[in-house]
């Protein structure tokens, strides 16, 4: 599913909000806030992940990364590539 902005914690599809995520992908990386956590989330595969935006490296970047939460941040598979830019992905789905 796509994740929705402006999620209440009080609705009962709040897992998929964007605020949720992002509360989570930040604790989950012991990140000290969205920013540092350079992720942004815009997906779920509704099991263990989210597809992200990835500005890790490069601000200006638009790199898709599927992140697995089955890993710790630190472990290697916890972000792996998905596609270099959203056209590509959703190329992928076709």
């Amino acid at each position: 599913p796509i994740l929705y902005v402006g999620g209440q914690p009080s609705h009962s599809r709040y897992t998929y909000s964007i605020e949720f995520v992002m509360s989570h992908l930040v604790g989950w990386a012991e990140a000290e806030s969205p920013a540092a956590l350079g992720l942004f989330p815009f997906a779920s595969n509704t099991g263990s992940g989210y597809f992200c935006v990835d500005f890790r490296s490069d601000p200006k970047s638009s790199d898709i990364v599927f992140v697995d939460l089955n890993f710790d941040f630190s472990e290697p598979g916890a972000i792996r590539p998905a596609a270099p830019d959203l056209a590509s992905l959703l190329e992928k789905l076709k």
